[in-house]
């Protein structure tokens, strides 16, 4: 939660560039995708969430990620 006004209010931010969606788009369709998570690593709590993709030699790529108060 993040206080807006005197307001606690949920926090969430998503974030893909153009880079990220072709990569999502072509290794992502139909393949595996990886997702890892983080928790208390900063001061403020907030959980980062990773998507990530493989690609045919199964390198992992990142394709976007979450921020999530």
């Amino acid at each position: 939660m993040t206080n807006i006004g005197g307001i606690q209010a949920p926090f969430t931010i998503g974030i893909q560039t153009p880079t990220e969606l072709e990569s999502m788009l072509t290794w992502g369709h139909n393949e595996p995708i990886s997702m890892d998570a983080t928790f208390g690593c900063n001061d403020v709590k907030f959980h980062l969430f990773i998507l990530m993709v493989f690609d045919s030699h199964w390198t992992k790529i990142l394709v976007a990620w979450i921020v999530i108060s």
